[in-house]
């Protein structure tokens, strides 16, 4: 079986839940799962974890995998998308791959079976870009946002007003997981999403993206749910 590799960005820094991508879930660092799973899978030769962070590189290394540099600073940012972490890491390592994966390394939900069908998907439809998603539970086009002048809630956009969610059409948004791209049009636009970008869509309960306390106690409940059904 043709083995590909995987790119885990994993910067020090975090502003709403400090270290998070290190911090102990169930007795390992959070970062530990993803690694469990992309190494479970069989779809990796190498485990690349791009990070910025001394601590990080000799926990990942731990966990077996390869950490051939430290991410320079204007890659480690807020504003550091994660095709430019991903383009770095291709050329430094000479990768010559038609497809690479990126794997986020705060999701604990991920599952192998969503890596093999994401694989075998974007190679089926010729698409350029493929990651996992879930459809917005509340309909983004019925959001609500604070006046500036009378700080009441108003409509975002109020030509939806009398719109039923139904009527709107269905929306998904990234669930956090992984993106797997083909290195060729990830060096012609570097877009996050380039034009012929896909999907694997799963429930709700299947992910979460934690970013702050809220999210990391709330995926705690969601790793008990996932793991004894």
């Amino acid at each position: 079986m043709k083995k590909y590799l995987c790119v885990i960005p994993a910067r020090i820094g975090s502003k709403r839940l400090k270290k998070k991508k290190i911090k102990s879930f169930f007795n390992k660092p959070i970062i530990y799962y993803p690694i469990k799973i992309a190494k479970q899978s069989g779809l990796f030769r190498k485990i690349i974890v791009s990070t910025d962070s001394h601590l990080i590189k000799k926990i990942a290394e731990k966990y077996g995998c390869y950490v051939p540099f430290l991410r320079k600073k204007k890659l480690s940012n807020d504003t550091a998308l994660p095709t430019e972490v991903l383009i770095d890491v291709i050329k430094k390592m000479q990768i010559r791959d038609e497809y690479i994966f990126l794997l986020y390394p705060c999701n604990p939900l991920l599952k192998k079976i969503y890596l093999k069908k994401a694989l075998k998907k974007i190679i089926k439809e010729k698409a350029d870009c493929i990651f996992i998603s879930k459809k917005f539970g509340n309909h983004p086009l019925r959001s609500l946002v604070f006046d500036k002048k009378n700080k009441f809630l108003k409509l975002k956009w109020k030509k939806f007003e009398k719109y039923n969610s139904q009527n709107l059409g269905t929306y998904y948004h990234d669930a956090g997981m992984f993106y797997i791209y083909k290195i060729k049009t990830l060096f012609k636009n570097k877009k996050v999403f380039p034009k012929k970008t896909t999907t694997v869509s799963i429930k709700k309960y299947e992910s979460i993206d934690i970013n702050d306390y809220e999210d990391f106690n709330f995926a705690k409940i969601l790793y008990k749910y996932n793991t004894v059904r």
